[in-house]
């Protein structure tokens, strides 16, 4: 019982993310491709990694490394799009 409620709430939280991500992608080009939406954004597929970590830890996945590198690779590349706004080349 308890794993179904968890598979709903991250099915949840991951339908929510992606819909927000859209929005915000949206407006983000309405807006001139403002960087404070761009961040926005990016930080929400890298909560997205996250959460999915998180779940796989709980649901005891066997290929764990994948979700890590993915879950790092997604905060690395959260970090790009930052730095990106001050430096290119560090971007």
């Amino acid at each position: 019982m308890k794993e179904k409620l968890l598979n709903r709430i991250v099915l949840g939280l991951n339908i929510s993310l992606v819909v927000a991500l859209c929005v915000i992608n949206f407006f983000y080009q309405r807006a001139n491709f403002d960087d404070t939406l761009k961040t926005i954004g990016s930080s929400c597929f890298a909560i997205q990694g996250l959460i999915n970590l998180f779940y796989a830890y709980k649901t005891r996945q066997t290929n764990m490394r994948f979700f890590i590198i993915m879950a790092i690779g997604l905060i690395f590349a959260l970090a790009g799009d930052i730095a990106i706004e001050f430096n290119f080349v560090a971007g």
